[in-house]
């Protein structure tokens, strides 16, 4: 499971619906996990707080059944 959520609701992502910083968001959280980190907080570019991201990894098997 991935969970990435951040407030866009200040400064950092105007104008008009901040996608700048947005995927500047993006690429820094997939840096992040590229070097190991599963959790973490998120800051905007203003160095502001504004929310998190989480990755479980699961090791999925198959049923093993018998044939």
């Amino acid at each position: 499971m991935f969970k990435l959520e951040f407030d866009t609701d200040n400064a950092a992502f105007e104008p008009i619906g901040g996608l700048d910083e947005t995927a500047r968001i993006l690429q820094d959280v997939a840096r992040r996990i590229s070097q190991g980190e599963t959790s973490g907080r998120v800051r905007d570019v203003n160095g502001n707080w504004v929310g998190h991201f989480e990755l479980k990894t699961e090791v999925w098997e198959p049923d093993s059944e018998e044939e």
